[in-house]
């Protein structure tokens, strides 16, 4: 990511997409500009469905959120 601001800007995108689910992924801003996302069950040995559909959701935020900061400002 560019910057403290873009971390924190996809951790608050992220975090408001997901809040149906159920489950939260563990989220941390590193150093200035990177982001960590963990997605765990504590409750169950291994990866469930629940934790597949939140993973897939995570990746499409992301990508949707990726395309919406670099695309070009409109008019131009």
């Amino acid at each position: 990511m560019r910057d403290f601001e873009a971390a924190w800007d996809i951790v608050r995108h992220i975090a408001e997409r997901v809040e149906d689910y159920g489950r939260r992924p563990d989220m941390c801003v590193l150093e200035y500009n990177r982001v960590r996302l963990t997605i765990a069950n504590l409750h169950h040995a291994g990866i469930t469905r629940a934790e597949e559909r939140l993973a897939a959701k995570v990746d499409g935020v992301i990508a949707d959120w990726a395309r919406s900061t670099t695309a070009p400002p409109p008019g131009s």
